[in-house]
């Protein structure tokens, strides 16, 4: 600035100020006719409850005494064997089906709320292609929520049956779930094949077949099936002009998953899933009871190293294979690998203290992150 030129008015630093810290901490952007804050007496608190997520979108989940509907739940969400026409998620009136924008606002809370990881990678897209990537994003969350919040196994095999016929619906033209809605138009859009959505619930039947893998082979095809077929189908929704592409994504999101299963050893563990290969748990002398009863020992970092370098390696590979002309496009996954990288080494700072916690990165970190992923 030249001597003589006028500062900007205080406000109006200010102003900026206020949207900057809104869009890195809580997500919401201050329009210009609104208020600067909300009055304490009449703000919420939101206090972010984290769940085990197996697929390739971890997420934090906010408690703020609003609930999206959820369609396998009660009073106003229908049971897997209804109708969704009856109740599809329209508060005001259940028996409207969702709005367009209702559906879209469903898939953002499902998929990536404020804080999540999968907020600050799809900030990397276009505002206008976010709805499509927050749609693709949602139907895996939906998926992986399968397993980990339904402990009786007759009503989770209920559920993926009920999610097939959702997609026979969708893929006939007539959509009943908000997801489903908001999917619609994506799948016309873009061409997305039946089976890359088949690929995603395959990876829900093995979380509900099998809870350990005798091999690191086994421990793979379960990494290709709950973290390479989201992303494939992610890969697909963001774009791409390579057509290597979404087989590339595909490796990338196997790799992802794999070094969720370091970060995530802990609440795996405590759900009943040790993911580790029983083999390398005994090359380093440490059982799957240890892993569950929270027994910290030399071993046990032994193991958590191994598991990490091997993980990094993949994810850095995979990172660096994705085509220079798809790099922009496919931003949000770099980012969530950018993402899942900086986990693990906070993780391994903390000497992999993951058995009895839930380490997360600082929302400005996620936000720095997720901006510097190319």
């Amino acid at each position: 600035m030249k001597r003589g030129d006028s500062l900007p008015p205080r406000s109006h630093a200010s102003k900026q100020a206020r949207i900057l810290h809104e869009v890195i901490f809580t997500g919401n952007l201050i329009t210009p006719n609104a208020a600067p804050y909300p009055s304490r007496a009449a703000a919420k608190p939101s206090v972010l409850e984290f769940a085990p997520i197996h697929g390739i979108c971890p997420r934090a989940r906010p408690h703020t005494g609003v609930r999206a509907p959820d369609p396998t739940d009660t009073p106003f969400r229908m049971q897997p064997h209804e109708s969704a026409d009856n109740t599809s998620g329209n508060v005001d009136n259940p028996g409207t089906p969702a709005s367009p924008t209702q559906a879209n606002d469903y898939c953002r809370q499902k998929a990536g709320p404020p804080g999540s990881a999968l907020y600050y990678a799809l900030l990397q897209l276009p505002p206008s292609r976010r709805d499509a990537a927050y749609a693709a994003h949602a139907f895996c969350q939906e998926i992986a929520d399968i397993h980990a919040a339904v402990h009786d196994p007759g009503v989770a095999h209920a559920k993926l049956d009920w999610w097939r016929q959702e997609l026979t619906r969708l893929f006939s033209g007539a959509p009943a779930h908000p997801v489903s809605r908001a999917l619609a138009p994506v799948v016309q859009q873009r061409g997305l094949a039946r089976a890359t959505f088949d690929a995603v619930l395959h990876g829900a039947e093995m979380d509900l077949a099998q809870m350990r893998y005798l091999d690191f082979a086994g421990l793979s095809h379960y990494c290709d099936a709950a973290g390479g077929a989201p992303a494939e189908l992610a890969a697909h929704v963001y774009g791409f002009d390579d057509a290597n592409t979404p087989a590339l994504a595909h490796t990338l999101g196997h790799a992802i998953t794999l070094g969720r299963r370091v970060t995530d050893a802990g609440v795996d563990a405590r759900a009943g899933y040790v993911y580790f290969p029983i083999d390398e748990l005994q090359r380093f002398g440490v059982t799957a009871a240890d892993l569950q009863n929270g027994k910290y020992s030399p071993a046990f970092v032994a193991l958590m190293t191994f598991q990490h370098a091997r993980a990094r390696q993949a994810i850095t590979d995979a990172a660096a294979a994705i085509p220079r002309p798809d790099r922009r496009k496919q931003k949000p996954l770099l980012a969530l690998a950018a993402l899942q990288l900086a986990l693990m080494d906070e993780v391994a700072d903390s000497d992999y203290q993951v058995l009895h916690q839930r380490i997360d990165l600082t929302p400005l970190r996620k936000f720095w992150r997720a901006w510097r992923a190319r």
